[in-house]
């Protein structure tokens, strides 16, 4: 070998022991960075000349099918994640904050209230407790149902709100897959661009569950679980229409409440099988469309229930088929419980002082032209026996026997808190999952003891060549002074 291929060699090496520095600079100086993935340098003998070493690339440290099974997992956590969510508020409504209050408490209140003034049919200030309970049984129910509303409206922003999110998401990453090809071409370093359309990826597969598809020249196409094309080239049209108020009666087959179009085609969602399926968005559907508009009418069938068993004329023969203690705004209800039956409960105002009605026609009678005797306990023994007659129970989803009002509107609490702790298990599962292969991901990043140790290779390798070019320099000194 020549003196000349000998320093080519050295500084050869020289060369790739100062990028071989770089990168592992740039790893310990990324150590904390989300979304950083670890850099590896690729090294390889020149094949022309005397030989030594070339820099073939700087390449990421990643797992292609681990990152794409936490992609799914992602999804799934999303999903379950919204559920529970979801799950926790509607607990909360029906059975109360603490889990002791709520429906149920606001119907033992009206139990004792009645009670209490049967044993004093002639105390004024009892007869008003069981108005003001019964009062307060009316606005639990119709909060409630303004609360099932209130959550259908914020499920309905929140899919417009992941929507947008997902059209800016596949816009950055067709442009990153531009500006991949660009670099490329120059024979730039991409592995930051890399970096950023892989978060882009992760914060688009919370939304929906997406395989990565290679394509040329570095760029990628995106395709969800079900099999709808988010990008390839151009990103999808992806077309949504918020519903500012959402009501009971608003669904999306009576079209109160939109659906998703892709490319102008209707896509339906939460199907268990829809090509949008598996990620937040279905999980959003799901529960404007379905979770909501159930517990509504599981909510409404106990309103009927309840306004019915105080119409009934064994309850109060007076009514001559007219609304009793509870009405619907006011009125009989015609029929079974129409949407929103729930958010319509008041006390009827013929017992109410402040409605320009009076505090005795509990005891006498809402129909009851004039005031009985007030000594006379039965109309409100009748009431507290109306709420303790065992009827059919109105919906399904809240058991197939007789029921008492108040087992009724247990029933109805414990179903919600029952799904609460379903949502949460299954958020639980898929969070230890998510979770242990994040951790495996996270194994093939930066690790700082490691790096360490590769730089003092490094600073061998460099002192080593640096002494072949000092020992070259000496031997052309050398003969330069012949």
């Amino acid at each position: 070998m020549s003196i000349t291929g000998a320093l080519s060699n050295a500084l050869s090496g020289l060369t790739a022991t100062a990028r071989s520095a770089q990168v592992v600079s740039d790893n310990v100086a990324n150590v904390t960075t989300d979304g950083f993935a670890a850099r590896e340098i690729a090294l390889g003998a020149r094949s022309l000349g005397s030989g030594g070493v070339t820099v073939l690339g700087v390449t990421r440290r990643t797992d292609p099918a681990l990152t794409a099974e936490r992609l799914v997992a992602d999804a799934a956590l999303a999903d379950t994640s919204t559920h529970a969510s979801y799950a926790a508020r509607l607990e909360q409504m029906l059975a109360g904050p603490d889990g002791e209050s709520g429906l149920p408490a606001r119907v033992s209140a009206l139990d004792s209230s009645l009670a209490l003034a049967a044993s004093r049919p002639d105390s004024t200030a009892r007869l008003d407790t069981v108005l003001s309970a019964a009062k307060g049984l009316a606005a639990e129910i119709r909060s409630a149902s303004d609360g099932i509303q209130s959550l259908r409206q914020r499920a309905d922003a929140a899919i417009a709100s992941d929507l947008s999110a997902l059209e800016t998401g596949l816009g950055r990453i067709q442009d990153i897959n531009g500006n991949l090809q660009r670099i490329r071409s120059a024979a730039g370093d991409p592995n930051a661009l890399l970096d950023q359309r892989q978060a882009e990826i992760d914060r688009i597969a919370a939304i929906v569950p997406v395989r990565v598809l290679p394509r040329d020249n570095g760029a990628v196409a995106l395709m969800t679980a079900g099999g709808q094309i988010l990008l390839d080239g151009a990103p999808a049209r992806i077309d949504f229409t918020p519903t500012p108020t959402v009501t009971a009666g608003q669904t999306l087959a009576n079209g109160g409440v939109s659906g998703i179009t892709v490319n102008g085609l209707p896509v339906t969602v939460n199907t268990g099988s829809g090509r949008l399926d598996g990620g937040r968005l279905s999980a959003l559907f799901a529960q404007r469309d379905e979770i909501l508009p159930a517990a509504q009418d599981r909510l409404d069938a106990v309103a009927g229930d309840l306004i019915s068993r105080f119409a009934d004329p064994a309850t109060d023969p007076t009514l001559a088929g007219g609304p009793g203690l509870f009405t619907d705004a006011g009125a009989l209800p015609a029929g079974p419980p129409s949407p929103g039956l729930a958010g319509r409960l008041t006390v009827s105002d013929t017992a109410d002082p402040d409605a320009g009605g009076a505090l005795w026609r509990l005891r006498s009678g809402l129909g009851a032209p004039t005031p009985g005797e007030v000594g006379d306990a039965t109309g409100l023994q009748a009431m507290a026996d109306a709420l303790e007659r065992n009827r059919p129970a109105p919906h399904p989803d809240l058991g197939i026997g007789h029921m008492t009002f108040g087992s009724l509107t247990d029933a109805l609490a414990g179903r919600a808190a029952a799904a609460h702790v379903g949502a949460e298990d299954a958020e639980a599962f898929q969070t230890i999952r998510s979770e242990a292969l994040a951790g495996r991901e996270a194994a093939l990043g930066v690790d700082s003891d490691e790096e360490m140790q590769r730089l003092l290779l490094i600073e061998q390798a460099y002192a080593a060549n640096a002494r072949v070019v000092s020992t070259i320099d000496g031997m052309i000194q050398r003969l330069l002074e012949i």
